[in-house]
């Protein structure tokens, strides 16, 4: 391939990608006709965040300058067979505004294909004499859901995004000034997840529902954040639920549509001694950057903060999600599969703390009984075994894509154009 940085960009591996593109400058001529020039393009983002960003309305800011964006290029109709790398715009004026805008988004995850399941079979946390008699309001069930009634499970879920309006706020008091609605499309694709209960008909009586919600949030943070201790990868390659639509749970999915296998990878280190669960753990209990903080429980970037939270870091209680982690680690305790591998970490170890033990002789035997396997040997076997391990999700028929934007076509009409 000649030229290849032509076609492949390095910034991004979505086919759909938004240039900002600066109106006002003398090679873009106030133009908004769906053509650009490189010249006034100031930055460059994904179609998955641009709305969060970039929406029609919204107040950005680049190189000490505001800009408001006036208008947006939609983009084309998804086909099956869509490969092609498409950039649109999003068009943007200087604007002198005294507020800046949130977006306001939804976020709504159903469970599709549920390949594992893990049932409590203990009591609850909190005795029956202990509930009141009415339940919280906000837990809401829905009968359609297939990890209904479990403890814990992993498998195929549809993500479904949604930015449906924007708030402004002052510069001065950070109050909101005032909301305004936007129309834009659903942002939905098929990946792999697990997801934990924690335990809203027991603990979460002992909390307020802001706090179990907030609470919730926060340990969903925590987990994100302690997954590169368990597979390699990056904060921006596993995402959490951060809406408050079925706060009773938390869910941790793959970010790429169809799953990259970094989910998979990590719920195998759930369910067993020194796992993600205590690590979160520690990680909620000793921050050492705000450990000391008094009075304030919404964490710094250090523990639970995260840059790709669509809420931007509110709705956060770090005493709350301790108080959930640790109550969530007594009851995976009593379960038969952390029973198993809390056994086989037992062994292990007993293997390894005899083997510094063993004489000479038994050394050398054990040496010769075993063949002699290269280093290239074991790295394939490794690879073999990786592979191995996301088979599941890459057999899976997935929709992968977009739905279609209101009044698409797939003939030769003109791109419109979202005003704001």
């Amino acid at each position: 391939m000649k030229n290849p940085w032509l076609k492949v960009s390095i910034r991004s591996i979505e086919n759909i990608n938004y240039d900002i593109v600066d109106i006002s400058h003398p090679m873009q001529g106030n133009c908004i006709d769906g053509c650009h020039n490189e010249a006034a393009v100031m930055d460059n983002i994904p179609y998955s965040r641009v709305f969060y960003h970039a929406f029609p309305g919204a107040i950005i800011t680049h190189r000490g300058r505001r800009y408001k964006i006036v208008s947006m290029t939609r983009p084309p109709p998804f086909g099956a067979g869509c490969q092609r790398t498409i950039t649109l715009g999003a068009y943007a004026k200087p604007s002198t505004q005294r507020y800046f805008t949130r977006p306001l988004s939804s976020l709504k995850i159903t469970v599709v294909k549920q390949m594992e399941r893990v049932d409590f079979c203990g009591k609850s946390s909190a005795k029956p004499s202990e509930q009141p008699d009415n339940p919280l309001p906000p837990f809401s069930v829905d009968d359609t859901d297939l990890s209904t009634g479990s403890f814990a499970g992993c498998g195929v879920v549809t993500v479904k995004r949604n930015v449906h309006g924007y708030k402004k706020l002052s510069l001065v008091t950070r109050e909101e000034l005032s909301r305004s609605e936007l129309s834009l499309p659903d942002m939905e694709y098929d990946t792999f997840a697990f997801w934990l209960d924690c335990d809203a008909s027991g603990i979460g009586q002992s909390l307020t529902p802001e706090d179990f919600g907030h609470g919730v949030h926060a340990l969903s943070h925590a987990f994100c954040n302690v997954a590169p201790l368990f597979v390699p990868c990056c904060s921006n390659d596993v995402q959490c639920d951060h809406s408050f639509y079925n706060p009773k749970r938390v869910v941790i999915f793959d970010a790429r549509a169809g799953g990259s296998g970094i989910t998979a990878q990590l719920w195998k280190s759930v369910f067993r001694p020194e796992g993600i669960v205590e690590a979160a753990i520690n990680l909620l209990e000793s921050c050492p950057s705000c450990s000391d903080d008094r009075g304030y429980d919404g964490g710094c970037p250090a523990c639970i903060q995260a840059g790709e939270c669509i809420k931007f870091n509110d709705f956060l209680c770090k005493r709350s999600g301790l108080i959930l982690a640790k109550n969530l680690l007594k009851r995976m305790q009593q379960t038969e599969l952390f029973q198993i591998n809390e056994k086989e970490f037992k062994e292990m170890a007993r293997d390894e703390s005899g083997a510094g033990e063993l004489s000479p002789v038994k050394t050398k035997k054990r040496k010769e009984s075993q063949p002699l396997v290269s280093p290239r040997r074991n790295k394939r076997e490794r690879a073999l075994r990786a592979a191995k391990a996301i088979e599941n999700a890459r057999q899976r028929q997935m929709v992968v894509g977009r739905p279609s934007w209101p009044l698409d076509r797939c003939d030769d009409t003109p791109q419109k154009q979202q005003e704001a």
